[in-house]
């Protein structure tokens, strides 16, 4: 049977471990999400200034007839010419 000294070091290295382990899960975690998160935002971001170019170039064009010239111009993203 252990002696109560070795069992109160046995248990603080316990918690010490537990709240190391704890510290680490939530750093991996973090930097997880911020890989994930940070090009998604990014890629959003350019989407919507590209879609908004778009529709400056419509509201530029107030010709009904000019609409169909301009598409072909400026074709949407990953569209073919």
């Amino acid at each position: 049977m252990p002696d109560k000294a070795q069992v109160i070091v046995q248990e603080a290295s316990n918690s010490l471990m537990t709240a190391l382990l704890d510290r680490i899960g939530s750093i991996v975690i973090t930097v997880f999400i911020v890989v994930v998160l940070v090009p998604t935002y990014r890629y959003c971001i350019s989407l919507a200034s590209f879609y908004d170019a778009r529709a400056d170039a419509l509201i530029l064009s107030n010709d009904s007839s000019d609409n169909k010239k301009i598409f072909k111009v400026f074709p949407a993203r990953g569209e073919n010419i």
